[in-house]
């Protein structure tokens, strides 16, 4: 997963993002885990694996954003926000 805090990030953002997903799709498979932006990551590299994720095992996975990003922009913010709370800010 990377160094400590830093993670996989600079490679992430200095690599073709292709051969960065290629290259750990091919070693762990369609689904594994890095550590982006301080934060530990759980990367989908592919629509069946998305699929098997948001429909099958939702329930697991809670959609976030790095702290790091959350404090530049303000916890308030809309798209930090899930579910009825998320509903009601948004006017849905």
């Amino acid at each position: 997963m990377g160094l400590p805090y830093i993670g996989e990030t600079l490679r992430l953002y200095t690599e073709n993002p292709n051969s960065f997903f290629a290259t750990r799709q091919n070693k762990y498979g369609e689904i594994f885990k890095t550590h982006i932006l301080g934060c530990p990551c759980v990367m989908i590299s592919s629509p069946e694996a998305a699929r098997v994720v948001l429909v099958s095992k939702a329930h697991m996975f809670k959609p976030t954003y790095p702290t790091s990003k959350e404090r530049m922009i303000g916890p308030e913010a809309l798209f930090f926000h899930q579910g009825p709370y998320h509903s009601t800010l948004s006017g849905c």
